[in-house]
Formats: C-alpha cells, sequence, structure tokens
C-alpha cells in the first residue's frame, strides 16, 4: 500500500462504497491539533493507539483520519492498509516524484480530470411532487470531463474577487435559503446558518457494520448544513422556520421542520482587501471598499471571481490543452455547464474509447416549482498529470503513480526558474535587524539539471542588475524598482546548486495569482530611469506589495509569436490595446519559458488570454503554496539608499521553523537546585548573605577540565552526536576518520580560561550597551564559570575576558559520525540585564556566505533555536530557561548533543514524523550533503580569518604537531571522498591506529558532482595553505 498523503481519495477496501479524502495523516508536520475533531475509530484499534490519538494530538504510525464524501463532514480514523488509493489530488505548480527514492522531482505544468458524479435527485414516473432521492450506484455518471462543469456556489470562501480597481479574498459568504417543505410550501428561512443536516442513515450502519463506533455523542450527529446547495435536505428549528419570509403558502405548526433546499441566493460576502488600483490614474485609486459587499453590489456584475479553469478559445500549443482542476475534488457539488448538452453527451451510451459515460437524467423546473435542483455530488475523481522533469522532459502520468515532494530541499531548482550566481554578488547590510539587499550581476535561465549530481545548466543573461530586497521574510523578498535582467544570451554553463540561488523575488511558480504592472520609468536609488508619469502613491503600494517594473507582450490570436510593446499592450495583428485596468491586470502563471519569461493567464476578461510577461513586471498577490493575499502596510514608505554594496557578510532575515529541542543534566561542581518554582538567583546560602567584589570573581580555579566527563554527560554519547530522543532511521551520515579525544591529549588547551585584556573586537555583543549587573549576577556568573570549568564536553573550548565578564566565545568541534565532524562552530553569549531571569543572548557565526543553513536549527542571522533559549516556543515546561535550573552548559550540551546530530534534516520542525519514511530519506541525504560541505568551509573560514580568543585552540586543533593535526585529517577525508589517492605521508598521518586510507568503497559516503565542485575548491584552499 502507497503511503497517503492529505486530499488523497481512498475507498475502504471491507466497505468500498465509503469514500473519504484525507484530511489528517501520521506523518504531518504542520502539529495540526487533532483534540477537538469528532472522529469514528474502529472497536479493534488497541487503547494505547487511542490515547496517542486523543491525549497527545498525534496519530499512530500507519493511520490516517478522512472526511467521508457525501453529507457535512464525517470523520474516520483508518490505517493505511485498509485503504484503497482511488485519486490524488493535484494542481498546477505542485512538486512531485516517481518515487521516494528518486533524486529527480518534476512540476505539475497542467492536469485533466474525469469525475464520477451522484445526482441529488432523479425524475420520477409521477406527475406531482419532487423528484426521488437518488442514491444507488446506478445512477452515478461516470467518466464526466471537469470541463463540462461549474460549481454550484458562485462564491466560497478563499475565492480571489475584484471590485473596481481593488482586489480580495473571500473571507466569508452570507447566504439566502429557501427551502421546499414537505406540504409543497416554500420559505427564505431566517438564518441559514441553523439549518442542520443529519447524515443518512445506510452510511452510519455501514460504519457500524464494519466495526466502527462514534466517537462523540448521537445528538451531534447533526451538523451545520452550511454552505448549503440545491438539492440538499436539512432540518432547522420550527422559529427559523416561522420568522422566515415565505414564498408559497405559510406556516403551519403542525407540519415537519425538514425540507429540500431549492434556492440558494448570495445576498453578502465579506472579503479582506487589498489594493490593485488603475496604474494609469494619475489619481489616487477609489476608497477601500467595505469589508462586507451587499447584495445590490454583487448583482451589479461589478464583483468578479478569478476562475483558473477557464481557457483561452484559440490555443496554438498542445501544452495550453491542459488546463488545471487544483479546486475541483471529490465531494464538491457541481453543476453542467450546459445542461441540456450534457443530457445528449451523457447518454447511457459509450463513447469513442469504449468507455460508459452514465445517463445525466435532468430534472425539469415544473416538477420544482421553478427551482433549478439539477446539483450533483462528485463522488470520485482520476487526474492525470502532465509533468516537466527537472532535466527537462515532459510526461503525461496517472496521479496516483506520482507522489508529492513535500519537504522540498532548499537548493532545488526546476527548468524556467531563475537564479544568481553567488560568487558575482554584492551585499549590503542596510539596518540593524540583519535586512540586505543583494545586487545580483550574473543571472541566468535554468534549462535542465541533474537532480542525482546537484548540477544545473543555466543560460545566462548580459548586463543583468537585479537588486533583491531581504529586510522582509525571504519567502517575500522583493526586487527593488529599477532591476533588469537584460538580454538572453546564447552561453550556458553547468552549475553547482551550491554556486547559484533561485531567489524568491526573481521567480513566480506555476498557480501563483498574479498582478501585472505598467511599464514605468523614473529615477531609482541605483540610477536607473524610470518613467515619472506613474503616481508616487502607486510605486508607494507596489514597495509594500513588493513590486518592480519591466516590460510584457501579447501572443496573437493566431500565434505563438509575441511583439514587444511599451505603454499600453498591443496584439501583433493590430487589434486594439487592453485598456489597463484591474480586469487586465490579475492573472494566473501557467508556465514558466525557457526564456525567462512567463506566460499569465488573465482569467477575468469575458474572453480568457495568455499574456508573456518577464518576471519583475509581476507582483505575487497570492502564491500557489498557501491561500493568503500577499497584505503589507499601505503608509510604510521606505526611503532607504541602496547605492552602496559590500563584497563581504550576508545576513538572511527569514528563519524557518525548527525543531524545539532540550535536554536535562546535572552537574559536576554543582548540585541541581530544587524545582520548586521559585524563579531567584541561583546561589548558594553563603552567597546569598556575603557582599562581593568584583575582584573575586576572578578567584577561579584554572585547573585542567580534561579529566572525566560526568556520568549523565557520557550517557548522551555526545561524541557521536546522537540524539537520545529520535531514533534515526539508519541512514545517518557515515564518519571514514579514527575517532578523536581531545580530553586525552596533555598539551591541549584549557576548556575554558579567562583571557586578560580588551575582549575580542569581533565579538557579536562587544560594541553594545555595557549591562549594569548587580552583585546578585556576578555571583551567578560566576556560578556558571564554576560550572564550565569542571563539565564542559568534549571538544568545547570557552573562553571569557577580565574586563568583560558578561561576554563569552564558545568553540565547538563537529563530533565524529555527524556531517559536521572536526568543523569548528562559533557562538557568542551575554549575560545581559535580565540574566538569569531570561536566558543568556546567543548569537552563531555562520560562514556559510549565503549557500543556506548548515543547520535547522543555526541560522545564517544568527540565531539559534532552541527551546532553552527563548528563539522557540517550548512545549513542555522543562524545556524553558529557568533561573534556578538551567545553565549556560545546559545550553552547550544540547548544542553538541542534540543539534549537530548524524541526520540534521529530522531537526526540522515536526520532522521528527518522517523519521524512517521513504519520502525523507533522499531528502535527508541531500541536507547531510550540504551540511558536510558547507561545515568543510567552516574550517578553511577558521584559518583564513581566525578567531579572535580562539587564537591558539585553532591552531593546536589544526596546525601543532603535538595536537590532533585536524587540518591534515580534515584535508586526507577530502580527498578520499573527492577520489584522490592519499600520499605516503598523509596515509601514515591518517592511520594512527584507525586509517580512513583502506576504508571499504561502500563504506565511503557518495557525494554528488555538485557537491565535489564546491568541496574541491575548500580541499585545493586548505592543501595550499597547509604547505
Amino acid at each position: 500500500m502507497p503511503q497517503l498523503f492529505v486530499d488523497d481519495l481512498c475507498a475502504l477496501k471491507s466497505e468500498p462504497l465509503i469514500l473519504g479524502s484525507v484530511c489528517h495523516t501520521w506523518h504531518d508536520t504542520d502539529e495540526s491539533s487533532l483534540g477537538d475533531l469528532e472522529c469514528w475509530v474502529n472497536k479493534a484499534l488497541p487503547q494505547t493507539l487511542q490515547d496517542s490519538l486523543w491525549c497527545n494530538n498525534r496519530l499512530p504510525k500507519g493511520y490516517v483520519i478522512l472526511e467521508i464524501i457525501g453529507p457535512k463532514p464525517i470523520h474516520f480514523l483508518a490505517a493505511e492498509e485498509e485503504l484503497e488509493l482511488i485519486d490524488r489530488s493535484l494542481a498546477r505548480g505542485d512538486v512531485v516524484k516517481r518515487h521516494p527514492r528518486d533524486a529527480q522531482s518534476g512540476t505539475v505544468i497542467g492536469t485533466t480530470l474525469s469525475c464520477t458524479l451522484q445526482p441529488q435527485w432523479i425524475p420520477q414516473d409521477s406527475s406531482y411532487g419532487l423528484p426521488v432521492r437518488a442514491g444507488s450506484v446506478e445512477d452515478q455518471i461516470d467518466n464526466v470531463d471537469a470541463q463540462d462543469l461549474q460549481f454550484d456556489a458562485k462564491y466560497e470562501e478563499g475565492d480571489i474577487v475584484t471590485y473596481k480597481d481593488w482586489i480580495g479574498r473571500v473571507v466569508d459568504v452570507y447566504e439566502e435559503v429557501s427551502l421546499r417543505l414537505g406540504n409543497g410550501s416554500i420559505v427564505v428561512v431566517e438564518d441559514s446558518k441553523e439549518l442542520k443536516e443529519e447524515p443518512p442513515p445506510t452510511l452510519m450502519q455501514m460504519l457500524k457494520r464494519i466495526g466502527y463506533m462514534e466517537g462523540f455523542d448521537h445528538e451531534h450527529h447533526f451538523r451545520c448544513a452550511s454552505p448549503c446547495y440545491q438539492g440538499q435536505t436539512v432540518t432547522t428549528k420550527k422559529s427559523n422556520i416561522r420568522r422566515g419570509q415565505w414564498i408559497f403558502g405559510g406556516y403551519n405548526s403542525e407540519s415537519s421542520t425538514v425540507g429540500v433546499v431549492v434556492d440558494v441566493r448570495c445576498v453578502g460576502l465579506e472579503v479582506d482587501w487589498n489594493l490593485a488600483g488603475d496604474f494609469r490614474s494619475v489619481t489616487p485609486p477609489s476608497s477601500r471598499p467595505d469589508d462586507v459587499i451587499d447584495v445590490d453590489t454583487l448583482e451589479s456584475g461589478q464583483v468578479k471571481v478569478y476562475d483558473n479553469s477557464r481557457l483561452p478559445r484559440a490555443v496554438g500549443d498542445k501544452m495550453e490543452m491542459w488546463h488545471c482542476h487544483g479546486s475541483h475534488c471529490a465531494g464538491q457539488h457541481v453543476r453542467f455547464k450546459d445542461p441540456a448538452g450534457a443530457a445528449v453527451k451523457y447518454n447511457g451510451f459509450s463513447d469513442m474509447d469504449g468507455r460508459q459515460k452514465g445517463k445525466f437524467h435532468r430534472v425539469e423546473k415544473r416538477w420544482t416549482q421553478g427551482f433549478d435542483i439539477n446539483v450533483l455530488l462528485t463522488r470520485e475523481t482520476r487526474c492525470t498529470a502532465r509533468i516537466q522533469w527537472q532535466d527537462s522532459s515532459v510526461t503525461e502520468e496517472s496521479a496516483v503513480s506520482l507522489i508529492p515532494y513535500i519537504n522540498v530541499d532548499d537548493h532545488d531548482v526546476w527548468p524556467g526558474e531563475i537564479v544568481s550566481l553567488k560568487e558575482d554578488e554584492q551585499k549590503k547590510i542596510v539596518d540593524s535587524s540583519g535586512g540586505s539587499t543583494i545586487l545580483a550581476r550574473r543571472i541566468g535561465v535554468v534549462q535542465s539539471m541533474n537532480a542525482r549530481e546537484r548540477i544545473a545548466i543555466v543560460r545566462w543573461f548580459t548586463n543583468a542588475e537585479a537588486i533583491i530586497c531581504s529586510n522582509v521574510p525571504e519567502d517575500n523578498s522583493i526586487l527593488i524598482s529599477g532591476s533588469k535582467l537584460g538580454d538572453l544570451t546564447d552561453d550556458t554553463s553547468e552549475m553547482s546548486l551550491f554556486e547559484i540561488a533561485a531567489y524568491p523575488a526573481l521567480n513566480r511558480r506555476r498557480g501563483d495569482i498574479v498582478l501585472l504592472l505598467p511599464k514605468p520609468s523614473f529615477t531609482s536609488g541605483m540610477g536607473m530611469t524610470i518613467e515619472q508619469s506613474v503616481p508616487r502613491y502607486v510605486w508607494n503600494h507596489l514597495w509594500n506589495f513588493g513590486a518592480t517594473d519591466a516590460g510584457y507582450n501579447m501572443p496573437s490570436q493566431q500565434s505563438s509569436h509575441t511583439t514587444e510593446t511599451t505603454g499600453n499592450l498591443q496584439l501583433q495583428d493590430g487589434s486594439r490595446p487592453f485598456r489597463q485596468d484591474i480586469t487586465d491586470s490579475v492573472g494566473e502563471v501557467v508556465d514558466l519559458g525557457f526564456d525567462g519569461q512567463l506566460t499569465v493567464r488573465l482569467g477575468l476578461l469575458d474572453e480568457v488570454r495568455n499574456v508573456k510577461c518577464s518576471v519583475d513586471r509581476v507582483v505575487v498577490i497570492s502564491s500557489s503554496d498557501d491561500d493568503t493575499i500577499t497584505t503589507r502596510d499601505p503608509e510604510q514608505d521606505d526611503e532607504e539608499d541602496y547605492n552602496d554594496f559590500e563584497d563581504d557578510g550576508y545576513t538572511s532575515t527569514s528563519p524557518e521553523e525548527c525543531e524545539p529541542i532540550s535536554t536535562t543534566i546535572e552537574y559536576e561542581g554543582g548540585d541541581r537546585l530544587d524545582t520548586d518554582g521559585d524563579e531567584g538567583m541561583w546561589l548558594t546560602d553563603d552567597e546569598a548573605t556575603s557582599p562581593i567584589e568584583q575582584s573575586e570573581l576572578l578567584q577561579i580555579d584554572l585547573r585542567s577540565t580534561q579529566g572525566e566527563q560526568p556520568k549523565e554527560l557520557n550517557g548522551m554519547d555526545l561524541v557521536d552526536g546522537g540524539n537520545t530522543d529520535i531514533q534515526r532511521d539508519g541512514h545517518a551520515w557515515k564518519s571514514i576518520g579514527r575517532e578523536i579525544q581531545i580530553a586525552s591529549y596533555h598539551s591541549a588547551p584549557a576548556s575554558f580560561a579567562i583571557l586578560e585584556g580588551l575582549p575580542s573586537s569581533d565579538h557579536t555583543f562587544v560594541s553594545g550597551a555595557v549591562p549594569s549587573l548587580t552583585n546578585d549576577q556576578f555571583r551567578r556568573i560566576t556560578k556558571e564559570h564554576k560550572i564550565l570549568q569542571s563539565s564542559l564536553p568534549d571538544g568545547v573550548f570557552v573562553r571569557t575576558w577580565e574586563s568583560r565578564l558578561d561576554l563569552l566565545r564558545v568553540l565547538i568541534v563537529g563530533p565524529r559520525g555527524t556531517p559536521y565532524e572536526l568543523a569548528p562552530f562559533l557562538i557568542d553569549f551575554q549575560f545581559h540585564d535580565s540574566f538569569p531571569t531570561v536566558a543568556p543572548d546567543a548569537y552563531f557565526h555562520s560562514w556559510t556566505n549565503g549557500i543556506g543553513r548548515v543547520n535547522p536549527n543555526l541560522y545564517e542571522d544568527g540565531k539559534i533555536c532552541l527551546s532553552l533559549l527563548g528563539t522557540w516556543p517550548a512545549s513542555k515546561e522543562n524545556e524553558e530557561w529557568s533561573s534556578k535550573n538551567s545553565s549556560v552548559l545546559q545550553i552547550l550540551v544540547s548544542i553538541v548533543g542534540l543539534v549537530l546530530v548524524a541526520e540534521p534534516f529530522y531537526n526540522e520542525a515536526g520532522f521528527e514524523a518522517l523519521v524512517g519514511t521513504e519520502e525523507s530519506k533522499m531528502t535527508s541525504q541531500i541536507y547531510s550533503e550540504r551540511a558536510f560541505v558547507l561545515s568543510r568551509g567552516f574550517v578553511k573560514t577558521a584559518l583564513q580569518k581566525g578567531v579572535q580568543g580562539m587564537e591558539d585552540v585553532i591552531k593546536w586543533l589544526y596546525l601543532d604537531e603535538s595536537g590532533p593535526g585536524m587540518l591534515g585529517l580534515v584535508i586526507g577525508e577530502c580527498k578520499i571522498l573527492t577520489g584522490i589517492k592519499l600520499t605516503e605521508q598523509q596515509t601514515e598521518r591518517n592511520q594512527d591506529g584507525k586509517s580512513a586510507q583502506g576504508v571499504e568503497e561502500s563504506e565511503i559516503p557518495r557525494l554528488s558532482e555538485g557537491a565535489l565542485v564546491m568541496l574541491r575548491r575548500t580541499l585545493n584552499w586548505l592543501e595550499e595553505y597547509s604547505q
């Protein structure tokens, strides 16, 4: 049985008539709460698994929760092995693989969908009354083309709508519902939210027959029926009917309150608006519409819904025949666009391919008092997807033969994406929060990618100048006005994925809803010309929206060729240009061209058309990754100067979620304090009652601390970097070198020392305000020092300064058996004014040069994601920093033992659920490969730039003959990994009892060619340095 994913359509093997859509899986990483979910559970489910579900809000491994296709939500728990996969929901822009262990992935560029429909009602032979309720398999209509269908509801929550020059997303829909009661009377109920729906008794009986029991009280059978659809059977309170508006007949207290919905009228929309604007106007746009649009406005036709299933009339390319039905799925209520034509097409006979079509029995309005109840339930879907793979090939695949590639590697690219060569970038830090701008001068379009070798073929632009601002979250990074891609050349190169970056600001995804911009021109901060005719208020807004400028053009209806235009849009055949208003400004990205051009489908036009444009002419207003409208404060007007750029320094400002980490230890040289909840200072009785001079703080025994570690620390197996809380899947990083016990070297520098003189000038916190520490705080710092003296794990060195005891600098040697082995990791700490009530400030020195994080918990902007540091919300009380029970040592032990681990990929938030799953193994290996290559660069940086305050430690670790000779080990092991044979001298140096030379070839980790490109560069530098 294949692993199931959210939105998969499945049938119970024991009762195939029960279909459900997966809404929660055991491997979900979003930590969605299951606590309030009412769910049917099989009686045979062991109590321990039920406890896991209801007490821990975690599904047992191998289990999913499904929402039954049919009436209002009924959920049931089932094992994956009990289910048959019917269809997999795919949308344009989704990334998929054929097999979990495949390196190559592909992008969905279009889908076709056939449906099985269940009529709600069918005609009967009698001449009076409602048609009979449909429900048997014989009534179903099979093999219906989704292009023949439309949604029953005109408006739904989440729809993108436009009104005048504004665009927004529907938050709520207000309905007016008409019921036909059993006595033939028709009433518009007072409150449609009071309508209830009961699941069919046959469905309940089927669930009970196969061993399911209700996870809720019987009174909860009745669910809110809203949003309603015509043909739906509902019930309500008598008062809701009595106070309603009677269309036919009148209220009778003896009549049943059960009725059939015969009409649903939208009388209002609540919309979250965001400005789009008529960009040719020199005056600001109309005032913001009311959050609730009334029925008169709706029926005026001024409010339009974006429909991504509409296609251009004239299509010249086969790919354009592939539409996308990502929003059309099982469980939705639909109608035929042309009921009369559908009655002819779906007449119960087979089509030309021999497929049985089923018969559409149209219910005439004369039997329903003029109302149209020909609404059908989408019972099943069958999706076929058109996939563009990373090697640029295109295939057609059944959706069930593909698997979603959910946890995409950060460095993956696909054909048509625009990338920047990182070594040619210039960077400038523009604010204290770490915001930066990047000037990209070498920009190209990915033509294809060798996913296994991590190599991309890139076609380059000439004269490119793209200014990327990242003082907003990275996934919302924007291009500064005046950026340009230049002209596309025939120059192509093979590039390692470590050498290039596909910034979100340079790319749009298929399925993104975007806003097209006019071609402006005024002088920007970079001295580029941008037209003054575009009002300043527009650019203020577009800045907040994430906008830039450039040009776009329109394919003609007769040809796929395009013509360059300036100003207004114009067709190649000379026909009238479009008016640049909101209708022809909003579209969906449907293709990424190999020439760097986007194809945008303008779905709001009466006649849908495609336009081609450059990426810097569009603003994403709704990403295909989520359901939110891009929103920023329209009052902001950032006037930063972007003229100057510097080559060094990189800071990312988009911390992603990371795994909260905590551990509990006891200390040698200091007893653990009691846990009575008192958050006072950690002091002994003597310390608390006697005054202390700062000079006393220097009277610390600085003896060697390389003795035996406390049992609790040894028990954590810190040398191997093991995480005792997570059982890994056996694909951890394999070390090919000998173990190193730094504590066994008598010549080793002291692991803890207080240095004379001024602190390191590059210490993160040295330039900030010096905290005004009290005597109690100094005592606590003294206690911290004593603990660090006696209990530091092997390979951890700590320095502080006589002149600034509030500062710490820590160097950690990456543990063997992890991709971080032998690399230096530098962290700065400060004991601030609020210490120890609040954890000390910490900063990680990331030396990745903008390539990406070396670990899920260690960010490029210096953030360390740890519950103890308060940078991640603790899920348990003992995971938080406690002034009595926590210490700096505890933080360091957590970093060594729980952050720098053999499989760091699983440290991402929620990813522990993926341990052992097929789809995560390849991504985990790719992550570890990148971590290894990046951490080799840490060795280079430490030697090249030096580490102030740790000069003796670095020299002893990597260079001194009396030390472990880690530089020689790094070079020798890198040579083995790159396939270079070691010299006799290197072999002798590396052996020392446990040789890296002579390791079985099968035991040597295989690196991709893209990783080897970067590793060879680092290796060459290290070799030259060593000589």
